[in-house]
């Protein structure tokens, strides 16, 4: 029956990477002849280069050859490929070129598609049809298409080079009109011309020539054409931030099937800026596009950690993205930790934190006193200390055990007596 390969490019840019090895379901049925192009060829691997939601893939009025295929290989990745394209309802393309037996065994290239459209995981049903035939498909080469359409045209009109050069010639002398009609207006405006001689204020030893005045206005007139042209080609800050975000879910979505475990995104502000017109740059920000790269890592998977690395300048920063918190740094975690505590429980930190510090000082404080005080009886012979007699006298300072009554009751005795 023979087996082909199944290669992924991840992302644009990247090397192929191996997806599975497939080979045709037998259903008691004669493979199809593209089949056996495939298999008969030396090249077995087809090179699925990207993904679409465009109609032309899932065309229904092309004449598709339909494959019904299953992995050989064991390693089970296409399951996680299918769930991918059902979940984005994307379709993966690929081309490759086969021996057509049909036309005199040429080569034809033909479009290898995989819809998400699939009944199950275990089976894998693609579609193949010639470039040539798909309509609208964005894969033909434009040099083919433009050659074919010129030799079109050069084939049902050989008879008429003069009506096309006499058209070229007219339409030489309707531009030279349009600008002889430009000079003769400045030519009749004789107020337009002194105008432009005293802004121009020509140094002495030149003379004047009201034609070089009037190519003068005309130039800038084209100049100031070209500005306005240039400044229509510029985007609005909303048309700017809609293709970042394209650009950034794509890049996701790639890092989500891809092997590697983290990914960096540098974001240069300048080249982003300088797409959009100048009075909307200033709604183009460093930290709106952040927020835009963080967000889209959120949607495609919620466990993904993102996290911007430090750097010296303000209009370039980098941005690496995690799949897994075991992949992550030691200071990204707890960074992070950090960042998701809730209001309500950083306050209550800093208010433990503040009675503790309190207490700690009370405490230091009442250390200090009870040493003063130790010290001040030792220096004037109190409890523990020795007098001058060199005796030690005890009991001098006994704690009165007597209520408040009997006090003074002492008291009014002594009075009495």
């Amino acid at each position: 029956m023979g087996c082909i390969e199944l290669h992924l490019v991840p992302k644009q840019g990247a090397k192929p990477e191996f997806l599975a090895a497939v080979q045709l379901i037998n259903n008691n049925n004669p493979p199809p002849p593209i089949w056996d192009s495939i298999i008969t060829n030396d090249n077995k691997v087809i090179i699925l280069e990207g993904y679409t939601r465009d109609n032309w893939a899932l065309d229904t009025t092309t004449n598709w050859t339909t494959l019904s295929l299953q992995s050989i290989d064991g390693r089970k990745k296409l399951p996680g490929f299918i769930n991918y394209l059902r979940d984005r309802k994307k379709a993966c393309f690929g081309r490759f070129v086969a021996t057509d037996n049909n036309v005199n065994n040429n080569c034809t290239t033909y479009v290898w598609v995989i819809s998400h459209k699939q009944t199950n995981l275990s089976q894998l049903n693609c579609r193949v049809a010639p470039i040539n035939i798909i309509p609208k498909c964005p894969l033909r080469p434009k040099s083919s298409t433009t050659t074919s359409s010129g030799s079109q045209k050069s084939a049902t009109a050989p008879t008429k080079p003069a009506t096309s050069s006499t058209s070229s010639s007219k339409l030489k002398k309707k531009g030279l009109g349009l600008l002889g009609n430009l000079v003769g207006a400045q030519r009749r405006t004789n107020h337009q011309v002194v105008t432009a001689t005293t802004t121009q204020q020509p140094s002495a030893g030149k003379t004047f020539n009201s034609n070089q005045s009037v190519e003068g206005n005309v130039n800038n007139f084209f100049a100031v054409t070209s500005h306005d042209d240039h400044q229509k080609e510029l985007k609005t800050s909303g048309q700017v931030l809609a293709d970042f975000r394209q650009e950034m879910e794509q890049e996701m979505l790639d890092f989500d099937i891809a092997p590697d475990v983290s990914m960096k995104v540098c974001i240069n502000l300048s080249d982003h800026s300088k797409k959009v017109q100048e009075a909307d740059r200033g709604k183009i920000t460093m930290e709106v596009l952040k927020y835009i790269v963080y967000e889209q890592a959120e949607e495609v998977n919620e466990e993904w950690i993102a996290h911007k690395e430090p750097s010296e300048f303000t209009d370039e920063i980098t941005v690496a993205i995690f799949k897994d918190a075991d992949n992550a740094p030691p200071e990204v975690l707890e960074e992070l930790n950090q960042a998701e505590l809730p209001e309500e429980m950083m306050a209550q930190q800093n208010v433990m934190q503040g009675k503790r510090r309190q207490q700690e000082l009370n405490e230091l404080r009442i250390q200090e006193a009870l040493q003063r005080q130790t010290l001040k009886k030792m220096a004037t012979g109190g409890e523990g200390g020795v007098g001058a007699s060199g005796f030690t006298v005890l009991n001098k300072d006994k704690r009165d055990l007597r209520t408040i009554e009997e006090i003074q009751q002492d008291t009014k005795r002594r009075k009495v007596e």
